[in-house]
Protein backbone atom coordinates (compact mmCIF):
# COMPACT_ATOMS: atom_id res chain seq x y z
CA UNK A 1 0.00 0.00 0.00
CA UNK A 2 1.69 3.53 -1.09
CA UNK A 3 1.79 6.02 1.64
CA UNK A 4 -0.29 8.72 0.10
CA UNK A 5 1.20 11.52 2.57
CA UNK A 6 4.72 11.07 1.21
CA UNK A 7 5.67 12.43 -1.89
CA UNK A 8 9.39 12.53 -3.64
CA UNK A 9 9.89 16.07 -4.78
CA UNK A 10 11.64 16.04 -8.42
CA UNK A 11 14.66 17.78 -7.96
CA UNK A 12 15.13 21.25 -9.55
CA UNK A 13 17.56 21.20 -12.90
CA UNK A 14 20.18 23.12 -12.12
CA UNK A 15 20.90 26.04 -13.79
CA UNK A 16 23.74 27.78 -15.66
CA UNK A 17 24.51 31.47 -16.45
CA UNK A 18 27.08 31.90 -19.48
CA UNK A 19 28.48 35.12 -19.16
CA UNK A 20 31.05 37.59 -19.45
CA UNK A 21 32.33 39.19 -16.28
CA UNK A 22 31.37 42.64 -16.55
CA UNK A 23 28.46 42.38 -18.88
CA UNK A 24 25.61 44.54 -17.10
CA UNK A 25 23.01 42.44 -18.86
CA UNK A 26 24.29 39.17 -17.08
CA UNK A 27 24.35 40.88 -13.94
CA UNK A 28 20.29 41.51 -14.33
CA UNK A 29 20.07 37.59 -14.29
CA UNK A 30 22.56 37.51 -11.30
CA UNK A 31 20.86 39.34 -8.96
CA UNK A 32 17.48 37.99 -9.34
CA UNK A 33 19.17 33.98 -8.87
CA UNK A 34 20.71 35.63 -5.87
CA UNK A 35 17.45 37.69 -4.48
CA UNK A 36 15.10 34.44 -5.06
CA UNK A 37 18.10 32.00 -3.17
CA UNK A 38 18.61 29.97 -6.27
CA UNK A 39 21.91 27.53 -6.98
CA UNK A 40 23.25 28.50 -10.20
CA UNK A 41 26.57 27.71 -11.65
CA UNK A 42 28.38 31.11 -13.95
CA UNK A 43 30.47 29.91 -16.91
CA UNK A 44 32.24 32.69 -18.37
CA UNK A 45 33.42 32.83 -21.55
CA UNK A 46 35.71 34.74 -23.49
CA UNK A 47 33.48 37.00 -26.33
CA UNK A 48 36.35 37.78 -28.35
CA UNK A 49 36.29 34.21 -29.17
CA UNK A 50 33.36 32.59 -28.53
CA UNK A 51 33.35 28.44 -28.46
CA UNK A 52 31.34 26.66 -30.59
CA UNK A 53 29.10 25.55 -28.16
CA UNK A 54 28.52 29.16 -27.16
CA UNK A 55 27.43 30.37 -30.96
CA UNK A 56 25.30 27.37 -31.55
CA UNK A 57 22.97 27.89 -28.84
CA UNK A 58 23.25 31.83 -28.52
CA UNK A 59 21.75 32.54 -32.27
CA UNK A 60 22.78 36.67 -31.18
CA UNK A 61 26.30 35.35 -29.96
CA UNK A 62 25.29 37.37 -26.86
CA UNK A 63 24.83 36.85 -23.17
CA UNK A 64 23.07 36.05 -20.96
CA UNK A 65 21.87 32.63 -21.66
CA UNK A 66 20.59 30.15 -19.68
CA UNK A 67 21.10 26.69 -19.56
CA UNK A 68 19.46 23.79 -17.62
CA UNK A 69 21.44 20.55 -16.23
CA UNK A 70 18.07 17.79 -16.97
CA UNK A 71 16.75 19.38 -20.28
CA UNK A 72 18.04 20.61 -23.96
CA UNK A 73 16.33 24.22 -24.17
CA UNK A 74 18.34 27.07 -23.38
CA UNK A 75 17.06 30.73 -22.96
CA UNK A 76 18.63 33.97 -24.85
CA UNK A 77 17.98 37.96 -23.92
CA UNK A 78 18.37 39.08 -20.40
CA UNK A 79 14.37 40.17 -19.79
CA UNK A 80 13.10 36.97 -21.31
CA UNK A 81 15.42 34.87 -18.58
CA UNK A 82 14.16 37.94 -15.96
CA UNK A 83 10.49 37.08 -16.89
CA UNK A 84 10.99 33.10 -16.49
CA UNK A 85 13.11 33.18 -13.44
CA UNK A 86 10.29 35.31 -11.78
CA UNK A 87 7.65 33.15 -13.21
CA UNK A 88 9.32 30.04 -12.53
CA UNK A 89 10.62 30.61 -8.96
CA UNK A 90 9.39 31.73 -5.87
CA UNK A 91 6.91 34.36 -5.07
CA UNK A 92 6.38 36.61 -8.43
CA UNK A 93 8.21 40.02 -8.09
CA UNK A 94 5.84 41.65 -10.86
CA UNK A 95 2.71 43.49 -9.72
CA UNK A 96 -0.73 41.51 -10.39
CA UNK A 97 -2.44 44.55 -11.66
CA UNK A 98 -1.62 43.73 -15.06
CA UNK A 99 -1.87 47.80 -16.19
CA UNK A 100 1.01 47.94 -13.55
CA UNK A 101 2.93 45.31 -14.91
CA UNK A 102 2.82 46.24 -18.59
CA UNK A 103 3.82 50.48 -17.34
CA UNK A 104 6.98 48.44 -15.21
CA UNK A 105 8.13 45.76 -17.79
CA UNK A 106 8.02 49.39 -20.51
CA UNK A 107 10.62 51.09 -17.82
CA UNK A 108 12.59 47.62 -17.79
CA UNK A 109 13.14 47.81 -21.45
CA UNK A 110 13.56 51.26 -21.38
CA UNK A 111 16.35 50.58 -18.82
CA UNK A 112 18.08 48.96 -22.01
CA UNK A 113 18.91 52.63 -23.39
CA UNK A 114 20.57 54.19 -20.35
CA UNK A 115 22.75 50.84 -19.49
CA UNK A 116 24.26 51.31 -23.48
CA UNK A 117 24.16 55.34 -22.56
CA UNK A 118 26.46 54.74 -19.74
CA UNK A 119 28.77 52.20 -21.95
CA UNK A 120 29.00 54.75 -24.21
CA UNK A 121 30.24 57.47 -21.35
CA UNK A 122 32.63 55.02 -20.42
CA UNK A 123 34.25 54.40 -23.66
CA UNK A 124 34.04 58.10 -24.76
CA UNK A 125 37.83 58.62 -25.71
CA UNK A 126 37.51 62.31 -25.66
CA UNK A 127 36.29 65.01 -22.93
CA UNK A 128 33.69 66.48 -25.49
CA UNK A 129 32.63 63.21 -26.37
CA UNK A 130 31.93 62.45 -22.73
CA UNK A 131 30.39 65.79 -21.91
CA UNK A 132 27.61 64.48 -24.72
CA UNK A 133 26.75 61.03 -24.03
CA UNK A 134 26.39 62.47 -19.88
CA UNK A 135 24.22 65.06 -20.72
CA UNK A 136 22.33 62.29 -23.11
CA UNK A 137 22.26 59.99 -20.19
CA UNK A 138 20.95 62.59 -17.55
CA UNK A 139 18.02 63.32 -20.17
CA UNK A 140 17.19 59.69 -20.20
CA UNK A 141 16.89 59.48 -16.34
CA UNK A 142 14.30 62.58 -16.64
CA UNK A 143 11.93 59.92 -17.49
CA UNK A 144 12.99 57.53 -14.76
CA UNK A 145 12.82 60.49 -12.49
CA UNK A 146 9.03 60.81 -13.26
CA UNK A 147 8.48 57.14 -13.30
CA UNK A 148 9.77 56.74 -9.64
CA UNK A 149 6.79 55.30 -6.89
CA UNK A 150 6.42 54.09 -4.56
CA UNK A 151 6.25 50.28 -6.01
CA UNK A 152 9.37 50.31 -6.21
CA UNK A 153 12.97 51.96 -5.11
CA UNK A 154 11.53 52.10 -1.28
CA UNK A 155 8.98 49.86 -0.57
CA UNK A 156 9.99 46.52 -2.20
CA UNK A 157 12.84 45.10 -4.18
CA UNK A 158 11.13 44.79 -7.88
CA UNK A 159 11.79 43.60 -11.35
CA UNK A 160 12.48 47.32 -11.90
CA UNK A 161 15.07 47.34 -9.44
CA UNK A 162 16.66 44.30 -11.02
CA UNK A 163 16.64 45.46 -14.84
CA UNK A 164 17.78 48.97 -13.99
CA UNK A 165 20.25 48.10 -11.34
CA UNK A 166 23.31 47.48 -13.58
CA UNK A 167 22.84 50.35 -15.56
CA UNK A 168 22.40 52.97 -12.17
CA UNK A 169 25.44 51.50 -11.03
CA UNK A 170 27.47 52.09 -13.68
CA UNK A 171 25.96 55.57 -13.96
CA UNK A 172 27.04 56.28 -10.37
CA UNK A 173 30.51 54.69 -10.60
CA UNK A 174 30.87 57.09 -14.28
CA UNK A 175 29.85 60.15 -11.57
CA UNK A 176 32.19 59.03 -8.76
CA UNK A 177 35.00 59.69 -11.06
CA UNK A 178 33.47 62.99 -12.80
CA UNK A 179 30.79 64.31 -10.58
CA UNK A 180 31.44 67.52 -12.64
CA UNK A 181 29.59 65.40 -15.56
CA UNK A 182 26.15 66.03 -13.96
CA UNK A 183 24.84 62.61 -14.89
CA UNK A 184 22.22 63.15 -12.07
CA UNK A 185 22.45 66.71 -11.86
CA UNK A 186 18.59 67.23 -11.50
CA UNK A 187 17.97 64.31 -10.37
CA UNK A 188 18.14 63.29 -6.91
CA UNK A 189 15.56 60.34 -6.84
CA UNK A 190 17.51 58.63 -9.70
CA UNK A 191 20.57 59.35 -7.57
CA UNK A 192 19.49 58.12 -4.48
CA UNK A 193 17.78 54.97 -6.61
CA UNK A 194 21.37 54.32 -7.60
CA UNK A 195 22.95 54.44 -4.00
CA UNK A 196 20.27 52.25 -2.69
CA UNK A 197 20.81 49.23 -5.37
CA UNK A 198 24.98 49.95 -5.01
CA UNK A 199 23.92 48.53 -1.78
CA UNK A 200 21.35 45.92 -1.96
CA UNK A 201 22.26 42.35 -0.69
CA UNK A 202 21.12 40.75 -4.10
CA UNK A 203 23.33 43.50 -6.19
CA UNK A 204 26.10 43.04 -3.82
CA UNK A 205 26.35 39.51 -4.11
CA UNK A 206 25.33 39.48 -7.78
CA UNK A 207 29.23 39.96 -8.78
CA UNK A 208 32.79 39.92 -7.66
CA UNK A 209 33.27 42.37 -5.16
CA UNK A 210 36.07 43.53 -6.85
CA UNK A 211 33.88 44.67 -10.11
CA UNK A 212 34.06 48.34 -9.33
CA UNK A 213 38.00 48.01 -9.48
CA UNK A 214 37.82 45.70 -12.21
CA UNK A 215 35.19 48.42 -14.71
CA UNK A 216 37.62 51.14 -13.60
CA UNK A 217 40.69 49.29 -15.35
CA UNK A 218 38.50 48.19 -18.23
CA UNK A 219 37.94 52.24 -18.35
CA UNK A 220 41.59 52.63 -18.30
CA UNK A 221 42.53 50.47 -21.08
CA UNK A 222 42.62 46.81 -19.60
CA UNK A 223 42.17 44.46 -22.40
CA UNK A 224 38.94 43.48 -22.53
CA UNK A 225 36.93 41.41 -25.36
CA UNK A 226 35.96 44.93 -27.41
CA UNK A 227 40.29 44.81 -27.37
CA UNK A 228 40.49 48.09 -26.18
CA UNK A 229 44.11 48.73 -25.45
CA UNK A 230 43.94 52.47 -24.72
CA UNK A 231 42.52 54.61 -21.80
CA UNK A 232 39.10 56.27 -22.24
CA UNK A 233 38.65 59.86 -20.85
CA UNK A 234 36.67 58.58 -18.15
CA UNK A 235 39.43 56.20 -17.60
CA UNK A 236 42.17 59.15 -17.72
CA UNK A 237 40.16 60.89 -14.73
CA UNK A 238 40.25 57.39 -12.63
CA UNK A 239 43.96 58.07 -12.36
Amino acid sequence: MKDKGHRVSKPMPSLTLISFDLCPFVQRSAILLRHKGLDFIRQDIDLASKPEWFTAISPRGKVPVLTFSEREEVLFESLVILEYLDEAYGQPLHSSDLIEKARDRALMSFSDDFIMSSYRLGIAEHEEDAKREAKRLNGLFAHVEDSIHGNFFKDHFSMIDIACAPGLQRAYWSHGISPDLGIFENRPKTLAWAQSLEEHLAVVQSIDSGLRDRYTRYLQGDRTPTHQTESSWLGLQAG
